[in-house]
């Protein structure tokens, strides 16, 4: 699933669709006898024009709910525990170190029959190091369990990837963790992937 543009005619700038994204579960017996569920809702990414009008920037809001829940009648009470959401950020190229501009200057010297001839060419050079892709984890929200259920709303946050050039992949994530004197148990849910 990927989010669009639209673009329109005129001086007007393109409008964005959002993306609607399914509902993610995990969920885990502990040794302790908990039962423990993470789940991420309302998930949607709303890719816009980015301001900076640059073709290596991209941005968007989105918008998901992540709750964690622990049910059940355990052997040994939850000491602690937390939730915590983001989304990962995915660029196909870096860009950042820029353009270099320079001029290679190549001097060449021939003899022949005494007679020294100089050649000198002097060559422009336009050059970048593009870098192997990265991922880039953005944090949106953390809350400690101190009953047994736990939820972060996040509506419109904004995100934006620079200097990067080719599709940006954006993916929503929550993290869940529970400790008992006896052991950690912790889950991850995972949004499905969209075009930024």
């Amino acid at each position: 699933m990927t989010a669009g543009l639209i673009a329109t005619t005129g001086t007007g700038v393109a409008q964005a669709e959002r993306v609607l994204l399914p509902d993610v579960t995990q969920f885990s017996d502990t040794v302790d006898g908990w039962h423990f569920t993470v789940t991420l809702t309302e998930l949607s990414v709303d890719a816009v024009p980015n301001l900076a009008t640059s073709q290596f920037s991209k941005e968007g809001f989105v918008t998901a709910k992540a709750t964690a829940t622990v049910e059940g009648g355990g052997d040994l009470s939850v000491n602690s525990g937390y939730l915590v959401m983001g989304v990962q950020l995915g660029c196909q190229t870096d860009v950042s170190e820029g353009l270099e501009l320079g001029i290679d200057p190549d001097l060449d010297t021939f003899d022949f029959n005494s007679n020294d001839i100089i050649d000198l060419n002097i060559f422009p050079e336009i050059g970048t190091k593009l870098k192997a892709g990265n991922i880039t984890v953005v944090g949106l929200g953390a809350k400690s369990m101190k009953s047994s259920t736990a939820t972060i709303a996040v509506r419109d946050a904004h995100v934006e990837v620079s200097e990067c050039a080719g599709p940006v992949t954006i993916r929503v994530f929550a993290s869940a963790k529970i400790s008992t004197d006896s052991s950690d148990d912790s889950l991850n849910a995972y949004g499905a992937a969209a075009a930024l």
